[in-house]
């Protein structure tokens, strides 16, 4: 072990050099990248490993090792490459086919550019990847929610109805929808839908009439629109349930899955917030004991110095994939508690955070955060969000030493007009009024700043409205 402590030594400024550029570059890759740079290590390294794959390839706990590379390590290579190179299917891709379509619409950029971005989030179901809110670019002031449920719309209309939805219900509802579906049919679509098991008319019909009693016993504001005053009879109730029938909950089942880009949880955050890595398809990896065993019982140092280089190499690889883990894993968890409401009740609670805030807690520069965020995903109860998602800039809370973010003053500002304006229809905020109200809730924020975020919540102004 001489000749390798010795080599480090000479070689330490070089190597510490080597180790933090493959460090950064590591941390900066998404799970797919690093998944694929493992086994180029594997199959170039003899000195590195593949322990066991922890889920799609299941390999032989007991392949052999020889003395110049890891059989393991070949043959995990072997079996992923072959996954790549599997035999192309000749239908049409569903994003193909959308993008056909949609691109030939009378489009401006910014729907454009949003509409491609929604496409490309689709699975093989036709349904989201990504929260579609997560994709608005915050840099193009055209990319608004308000744009975004229009591209939506126009998305769920093209050919086949029903994709670019959440899942299978709210697909169903477009198709309805689009069918011009009676309104039972779209009640039961509505949430509804365990109303229907079992499908006999007859034990449908009794969960309606008591629905309609529990109903009948809110405020009539709380009734529900699909329901009214209508009397329903088992017939209609058949009539639905055809109608049903006839719904694809699937549409985009005929087309290949080619070209679509799926994108796998980094981090999974559980109900109760507690964070943990996704292992999903994420080999292990490990120093080659034979080749180990082999340079520790060599007689001649001279013989075994490329040996040592193989076994060096493999520690620092094997350390910068741990770095990354754990600082993905450290990240994660600061992120979750400080956005904590978020986690727990949804979009629309995201507090202030920058990147520098959690480069100051984990003692790193901002850099590094930067690249440890570069294509990360975080899977929760809400979806799954790409981790800049979570960074987002801040206003002035009076009286206290808190900020709220943007989003929350979104909420606030379209709170106070929908209630403002829905209790006197005469009565019209202007930016000014909004201000002060915002004020009084103790958020500090310019009348032009007001103005700003009005607009993106694509609010004419009071004059217009």
């Amino acid at each position: 072990m001489a000749l390798l402590s010795l080599e480090q030594k000479q070689k330490q400024s070089q190597v510490l050099s080597q180790r933090q550029i493959q460090s950064l570059k590591i941390l900066a890759m998404s799970s797919d990248d690093l998944r694929e740079r493992i086994y180029e290590e594997a199959q170039k390294n003899p000195a590195l490993e593949v322990k066991h794959e922890n889920a799609s390839f299941n390999f032989n706990a007991g392949t052999k090792t020889s003395r110049y590379g890891s059989a393991a390590a070949q043959e995990a290579s072997d079996r992923f490459q072959a996954a790549l190179e599997a035999q192309v299917d000749e239908r049409v891709s569903l994003q193909e086919h959308l993008l056909t379509q949609f691109t030939v619409l009378p489009l401006s950029e910014s729907e454009l550019s949003l509409g491609k971005k929604l496409i490309h989030n689709l699975d093989e179901k036709g349904f989201h990847i990504l929260s579609p809110l997560s994709l608005l670019d915050k840099k193009d002031k055209g990319q608004t929610p308000a744009l975004l449920s229009h591209c939506l719309s126009l998305l769920q209309s093209l050919d086949p109805v029903g994709t670019c939805t959440k899942n299978t219900e709210e697909s169903l509802m477009v198709q309805a929808q689009q069918k011009n579906a009676p309104p039972l049919v779209l009640f039961f679509l509505n949430g509804h839908l365990d109303f229907l098991d079992p499908p006999q008319s007859s034990r449908i019909a009794k969960k309606l009439a008591d629905y309609k009693k529990e109903q009948a016993s809110l405020f009539a504001a709380s009734a529900d629109p699909y329901l009214k005053d209508t009397v329903i009879s088992e017939e209609d109730i058949e009539q639905a349930l055809a109608f049903i029938r006839k719904l694809d909950p699937f549409p985009a089942r005929n087309f290949s899955t080619q070209g679509t880009h799926y994108i796998t949880a980094d981090v999974i955050v559980e109900k109760n917030l507690e964070v943990h890595l996704s292992h999903e398809n994420m080999p292990d990896i490990q120093i080659n004991q034979e080749m180990l065993e082999l340079y520790e019982k060599a007689s001649k140092a001279k013989d075994m110095k490329g040996i040592a280089q193989n076994i060096q190499s493999a520690r620092n690889f094997i350390q910068t994939v741990e770095y990354r883990k754990n600082t993905l894993l450290s990240a994660a968890n600061i992120i979750v508690q400080k956005q904590k409401k978020f986690f727990k009740e949804g979009p629309g609670n995201l507090v202030p955070l920058k990147q520098q805030d959690i480069a100051d807690l984990l003692n790193v520069h901002e850099t590094t955060i930067s690249r440890m965020a570069n294509s990360k995903y975080i899977q929760c109860e809400w979806g799954l969000f790409s981790l800049k998602y979570f960074f987002t800039g801040s206003a002035s809370r009076k009286g206290t030493q808190s900020n709220v973010s943007r989003d929350q003053v979104l909420s606030a500002i379209k709170q106070i007009l929908t209630k403002t304006e829905q209790n006197s229809s005469n009565k019209k905020m202007s930016d000014q009024q909004l201000a002060e109200a915002l004020r009084k809730q103790g958020i500090t924020v310019a009348r032009r700043t007001v103005a700003k975020y009005r607009s993106l919540l694509d609010i004419s102004s009071s004059y217009r409205r």
